[in-house]
């Protein structure tokens, strides 16, 4: 892919002074850019409807409203009497890492991971010790299109809009202790990916067709990224990401030897990545018909603990006290993982090895339910 191919950065915005946004312009009136802040992703949608109708069902525009998310954020929230609120916000609504809208006062809060967010940025260094981007919001739009022009803002090529470098700065944590929490970022730069110049827009980021702007909006056609970015919650993405292969199954004394491997053929970084919650589930049984002669797992995670050696288990518990890795089976971009088991088993060779590998992902979420009890009851027979 070229570098060219990740990002769209016409965007229409409307100005007002501060770092919030404003209202949206009726159709068809000329867009105001803000020359001082972050501007309202519905204002983009003035202009660029296809890319913005994809991006409002993406996980970056619902990053503070995803309720998997929500359920974490107020664990965190209760357990550190509201001190929580930038570690959480500052990635699941960056604009907060300037306008500190920690109690969510501002519309453009709750728009998450919007666009001009992302599109003010002017560089990005994910291993470095305090803040990893350069942000200035205002008038000038970056992005990856060399010949860009618009009539609404100014426009200026960007080459770290095409570099992991990027998406790195929110997908990587490291906890005052110095434990990597979460390193899908340096997880990406170890990997041959790296190497061969393939970044996190490659897969994350594909192209598409669809219109930059609106027709009427005079742009040259061409293949558009329509920031539908998807990841961890794409069954098709999960699906790519790893192959199994029962690779030998040989009789021995007492039982059978089985070999099973695990390819990471379609992740540019560890599966699982992110939070230490997620892990992969090996399940390998010895079936005849529907019945199970035997049965084994093996679990594939990165394990968290806190300063007295104990595991975290959930996301709050991990990004607030996590201090040290335990241990770490996760499995590397390309790499194959061979797992050896032996099923003491008797009986002849007449069933059929099954291997299957779950990914899993251990949250809570809140969702209404009735509580419904009996106060009293009374009867009285009819005459």
């Amino acid at each position: 892919m070229t570098r060219g191919a990740v990002g769209i950065v016409l965007a229409t915005f409307l100005g007002v002074a501060g770092i919030a946004e404003a209202g949206t312009p009726a159709r068809g009136s000329p867009p105001v850019v803000n020359s001082k802040g972050y501007t309202s992703s519905e204002v983009c949608a003035g202009c660029h409807e296809d890319i913005h109708r994809t991006w409002k069902n993406s996980l970056h525009a619902m990053s503070l409203s995803d309720p998997i998310f929500d359920a974490a954020y107020w664990e965190a929230i209760k357990l550190t009497k509201g001190a929580a609120r930038p570690l959480c916000l500052r990635c699941h609504a960056p604009t907060t890492r300037l306008t500190k809208d920690f109690d969510q006062r501002q519309p453009i809060t709750a728009e998450g991971v919007t666009c001009d967010f992302c599109h003010t940025i002017r560089a990005a260094n994910p291993l470095a010790a305090g803040e990893p981007y350069t942000m200035r919001p205002g008038p000038v739009k970056l992005g990856t299109i060399r010949d860009a022009q618009s009539p609404a803002h100014k426009v200026e090529y960007s080459l770290i809009h095409t570099l992991s470098e990027l998406c790195g700065g929110c997908h990587e944590y490291r906890a005052p202790s110095g434990a990597l929490l979460m390193g899908t970022y340096s997880e990406w730069r170890a990997s041959p990916y790296a190497e061969q110049g393939v970044h996190c827009q490659t897969c994350h980021m594909p192209m598409g067709d669809g219109r930059v702007v609106r027709p009427e909006v005079k742009a040259p056609e061409r293949q558009i990224n329509l920031h539908d970015i998807q990841g961890g919650h794409s069954l098709e993405k999960i699906r790519k990401a790893a192959r199994v292969e029962v690779r030998e199954v040989q009789r021995t004394e007492g039982g059978y030897r089985v070999v099973v491997t695990i390819e990471n053929e379609g992740s540019g970084h560890m599966i699982p990545t992110g939070i230490p919650t997620r892990r992969l589930d090996l399940e390998v049984q010895l079936r005849r018909g529907q019945t199970i002669l035997g049965e084994q797992r093996r679990v594939f995670r990165k394990v968290v603990v806190d300063q007295k050696g104990e595991e975290l288990r959930t996301d709050a518990e991990i990004l607030l006290w996590g201090v040290a890795i335990r241990s770490d089976n996760r499995i590397p971009p390309k790499a194959v993982q061979e797992v050896n088991l032996f099923f003491p088993y008797p009986g002849p060779p007449d069933f059929v090895v099954e291997a299957t590998l779950h990914y899993r992902y251990s949250v809570a979420i809140a969702k209404p339910e009735e509580i419904t009890l009996e106060m009293a009851t009374a009867s009285r027979p009819a005459r």
